[in-house]
């Protein structure tokens, strides 16, 4: 088995799924995320205010509608009553991409019911905080995607 394999099982195991896809920088992950759910310019994207901007640059490249949401000031993360807002305040479906900075893995309960509520996909994007939940049980139960950044740690 390669090494690639290896750590393809490693992470399928880790969140208990079935299929795991390696790519080299967020930004082509976030791509083959997009092309293969299919999301186009009727879609739309909510994402932290501090998102890295090579994140919003493919977003552009797909046309979708990119909507802000705003940091909470005790944490630095995203505000989870702000991203539920959102999600009630748009009538389309999308997606909403949820980012764990700083090495703090946080819960966002309301953004995930709402989403959920309306048929919305989560994107989890973990930005190099993955030492903060590598010893949670189950930390991402409710996900189908996600942007994991890893060194060895894994």
């Amino acid at each position: 088995m390669t090494n690639q394999k290896k750590v393809v099982k490693k992470l399928c195991n880790l969140f208990n799924h079935s299929e795991a896809v390696l790519f080299g920088r967020a930004r082509s992950a976030l791509a083959g995320i997009l092309e293969s759910i299919g999301y186009s310019e009727n879609s739309c994207i909510i994402i932290p205010a501090t998102i890295c901007p090579s994140i919003v640059s493919v977003i552009n490249e797909f046309g979708i509608k990119i909507y802000l949401a705003d940091i909470n000031p005790e944490d630095g993360l995203v505000d989870d009553e702000c991203m539920a807002k959102l999600i009630s305040s748009i009538d389309t479906k999308g997606i909403v991409m949820i980012c764990y900075l700083y090495g703090i893995f946080k819960k966002y309960p309301k953004t995930h019911a709402k989403a959920r509520e309306k048929g919305w996909f989560i994107l989890e994007n973990d930005a190099f905080s993955s030492t903060a939940y590598l010893h949670q049980e189950n930390p991402f139960p409710l996900i189908v995607l996600a942007i994991i950044a890893f060194g060895l740690s894994i």
